[in-house]
């Protein structure tokens, strides 16, 4: 505002010489809820315009650390005691307030190698099969991936009987 005459024209909010956001101000000012922003460390300004009042001008940097998401995950699998034979099937479900998690999870399963398997819709449902007898664990890990944060890793144990013998 200058000698009366309340600012007009644009403010860009811009990022390492990238605008991210152009918009008109409103009697003189505007308010503007930024989003979209990637998990980080986000070095933001403005630049206004200017108008036949008002000079243009450019605000000092603002820092913006954006923390990933949190996220959720579960497991869930089926006849955690069965005899032998059948395969072990699990299903991994990933859930944030910011909807489903993309990437992926790995589970490995006894300390084996991990095996990785993308996530379709925050979820994924993966098989193990005929485990031989005796007790089994899997234990399934969603590291953290763009802007979703790693969440805590989730362990099934699971027992495996020997299948009953019948001898006629």
């Amino acid at each position: 505002n200058t000698n009366g005459h309340v600012a007009t024209g644009t403010v860009k909010i811009m990022e390492q010489g990238t605008v991210l956001v152009t918009f008109n101000l409103n009697k003189g000012a505007t308010y503007y809820y930024l989003s979209g922003l990637s998990a980080g460390v986000h070095n933001l300004h403005a630049v206004y315009s200017g108008d036949a009042y008002n000079a243009a001008g450019t605000s000092p940097q603002v820092t913006l650390n954006v923390l990933p998401v949190p996220v959720k995950l579960s497991l869930s699998c089926w006849n955690t005691t069965s005899v032998y034979g059948p395969d072990f099937h699990c299903g991994a479900y990933t859930s944030s307030a910011a909807g489903a998690p993309r990437g992926s999870i790995t589970y490995a399963y006894d300390s084996g190698a991990s095996v990785t398997l993308p996530l379709a819709n925050g979820s994924v449902n993966f098989t193990i099969p005929e485990p031989q007898v005796g007790t089994h664990t899997i234990v399934v890990k969603y590291a953290a991936q763009t802007n979703y944060a790693a969440a805590t890793p989730q362990t099934q144990t699971f027992t495996v009987t020997p299948a009953p013998v019948i001898i006629q």
